[in-house]
């Protein structure tokens, strides 16, 4: 049986948000504790398929998409 989630495609997922949660604790300098909280996600179905992840700055509030091909967009300066 196949599985709905290209097992492939979420690796690559996590991966690329993991690396841009340690990209910006790198830039900002801090590294102390859990700081980003990262939700991966992926689709397939009608012929389209994709993958992605959300990674939240809990410290700032800061939102960020990336999706496959590594291409990131801030979503939200700051969560009320």
């Amino acid at each position: 049986m196949k599985s709905p989630i290209d097992l492939k495609s979420f690796a690559f997922g996590a991966l690329t948000a993991a690396l841009v949660a340690l990209s910006v604790a790198a830039a900002t300098g801090t590294a102390t504790g859990p700081r980003f909280q990262i939700s991966a996600w992926a689709f397939a179905g009608d012929g389209r398929s994709g993958h992605g992840a959300y990674v939240v700055d809990t410290a700032t509030g800061e939102v960020w998409v990336v999706h496959e091909g590594g291409t990131q967009k801030k979503l939200v300066d700051k969560l009320k």
